[in-house]
């Protein structure tokens, strides 16, 4: 699979120890991720009491993370099913023990009912 973010791993395993993610190149493979909108130190993330259920995500002041699309300002705690995403687009998924890298985050989608679409007073489309 190939990705515009040509460090990223698909998962991230958290029993280890803490990780932490940015730009800079001392992450190596995996933690470094280079992308719009992330800083070289961009955040930390970690197992609480070592509960592979709970996460503790600390960003760095200045950066943006959002969990399941609201802003995280510095500390948030981030549990399976929850949605990060990094900087501008890079998303993961938490699940039990880590995060998973989500090629295809939940994005808006958009239903039409009813709708006539026409160009120069004639109806091109109708649903």
């Amino acid at each position: 699979m190939t990705s515009h973010y040509p460090d990223y791993i698909p998962r991230h395993r958290l029993e280890a120890g803490p990780l932490t993610f940015g730009a800079s190149a001392s992450f190596g493979t995996g933690n470094r991720i280079v992308a719009p909108g992330v800083a070289e130190q961009h955040l930390r993330i970690g197992v609480i009491h070592g509960d592979p259920r709970e996460f503790r995500l600390d960003i760095e002041p200045g950066c943006k993370v959002f969990l399941n699309e609201n802003e995280v300002v510095r500390h948030a705690i981030v549990r399976p099913g929850d949605r990060v995403r990094i900087g501008d687009s890079l998303t993961y998924r938490a699940e039990k023990g880590g995060l998973r890298y989500d090629s295809t985050p939940d994005g808006l989608r958009l239903v039409l009912r009813g709708v006539a679409v026409s160009r120069e007073g004639k109806t091109i489309f109708r649903n």
